[in-house]
């Protein structure tokens, strides 16, 4: 009978211990996983990913310029309430609303999943600013979202001599050195396409410019989508290349962004 108990008490002890292990063990694994997962992203995203430094999501400015009347009176609140289907049994208010810098829904939805990463991996939020203010700045690390034309910080990254990846001109992407396509793209009714940018300029190296660019609405959203949600494609890309700048192409099914995939690559 006490040998029985002992032997008990043995495997009770035991069962402690290994128990004790295993939770020891998830806990480093666990540690060991967060701390390489933020080593993986800050190759991807540069330094100030880290929790201490200061990242900016850029935005284009826009205005609308006056609208007129037939009477040929100014309308001060040009802008509806998008409505909903026909289907539906709620009809937006006939009001009019004045907007003095309107933004675009594909950029918002952009800062939607940047955000998310942000909140995911680095918990710390990002700065939401507008190209306007930030159009002189250049010792800051930033993700600008849309084309050169739509946004400053877009112009900026483009112009860059660092830039030897890839720009966009009226034709698509292309390279800025010879002003050819990088890659056969067609966009058309069914699929658009959008560009990951990463450089480091070459008067704040430490800084981290990346561009989130498409040649529609559906390619800017679908590449802040795959950057905010796919980045460890592009840190393996990046890795095996031993370069801190990288340029991505991916094609997006419009209207689902969740769709983007890689088509081109350096």
């Amino acid at each position: 009978m006490c040998i029985e108990v002992s032997t008990d008490v043995k495997s009770l002890i035991l069962n402690i211990i290994g128990g004790a292990l295993v939770a020891l063990f998830a806990l480093i694994y666990g540690w060991l996983s967060h701390k390489c997962r933020g080593w993986a992203i800050k190759r991807v995203m540069g330094c100030d990913f880290d929790k201490d430094g200061v990242y900016h999501i850029v935005y284009g400015s826009f205005i609308l310029p006056p609208v007129h009347a037939q009477n040929g009176q100014i309308i001060t609140h040009p802008y509806l309430k998008t409505p909903l289907p026909l289907s539906s049994p709620r009809k937006p208010a006939p009001a009019g609303f004045s907007i003095d810098n309107p933004v675009s829904g594909c950029e918002m939805r952009s800062v939607a999943y940047l955000a998310e990463l942000f909140g995911k991996t680095r918990s710390c939020a990002p700065t939401i600013t507008s190209d306007n203010d930030m159009a002189s700045r250049v010792d800051v690390s930033f993700i600008s979202l849309g084309g050169p034309i739509s946004n400053f910080k877009t112009e900026d990254t483009l112009g860059h001599p660092a830039n030897n990846l890839v720009t966009m001109l009226n034709a698509g992407f292309v390279d800025p050195s010879t002003q050819q396509p990088v890659a056969s793209i067609v966009p058309d009714t069914t699929y658009d396409y959008g560009m990951i940018l990463r450089i480091c300029p070459t008067q704040h190296s430490a800084r981290t410019w990346i561009v989130c660019a498409g040649i529609g609405e559906w390619g800017t959203s679908g590449a802040s989508w795959f950057l905010a949600n796919k980045w460890s494609k592009l840190f393996w890309h990046r890795l095996w290349r031993h370069k801190k700048q990288y340029a991505a192409i991916v094609r997006v099914r419009r209207g689902q962004d969740e769709s983007a995939e890689i088509v081109w690559k350096k």
